[in-house]
Parts: structure tokens; sequence; C-alpha cells
């Protein structure tokens, strides 16, 4: 367990989760800002499941969001945010990658 509480503190002391989580707070905070990105959290949730039932007003649901999506990047702490947000979800997912990959190795050996 001593690696599992190396990861955690790794994560817990690393600036781009600790920008990450102040620029959260600070879109929590700022009504106008948490009405925008909640909006587009919306405009995602039903594009996709519009894709998911292969919906034929997908198309205008895209470009819908799309709009919405660059409207927010006009906004410089929700646009860092939305960066910031892509390049954690790549590195979680690489985390995973690489821990499915050896717990497989550990279970053929």
């Amino acid at each position: 367990m001593k690696t599992l509480e190396d990861l955690k503190k790794t994560l817990k002391d690393d600036e781009t989760l600790k920008t990450f989580r102040s620029l959260e707070k600070e879109i929590l905070d700022n009504p106008d800002y948490k009405a925008a990105y909640d909006d587009l959290l919306q405009k995602q949730q039903r594009m996709v499941q519009a894709e998911h039932k292969k919906a034929a007003n997908l198309p205008a649901l895209k470009r819908e969001y799309d709009g919405a999506l660059e409207t927010l990047k006009t906004h410089p702490v929700i646009e860092q945010y939305l960066h910031l947000q892509e390049d954690i979800n790549k590195d979680v997912q690489m985390l995973f990658s690489i821990l499915e990959t050896e717990l497989n190795n550990d279970l053929d050996t």
C-alpha cells in the first residue's frame, strides 16, 4: 500500500490539480460562470443522449454545443479550466491504461 500512499501524495501536491481546483472554485463562486458552464453540460448531455439514440437532431445539438463551448472559451478562467480538465482526463486515462496493463500482466504470469 506504500505505492498507493505515494500516488495520493503526488496527486495532492500536483500543481496542475491545485490550479484546476482553484479554477473550479472560482467558477462555482461566480454565478455567471457557473450558469454558463452548467448550460454547456446540459447541452453536452442532450447531445450524448441524441448520439446514443441516433436521433435526427444530433447535428443541430452538436452545433448548439459547439457554439456554447466557443462562447465559454472567451472567458479566460473557464477556457483554462476546460483545458486543464482535458489534460487531467488524458492523464487519468493513461494511468488506468497502465494499471490495467500491469494487472493483466500480473494475472497472466
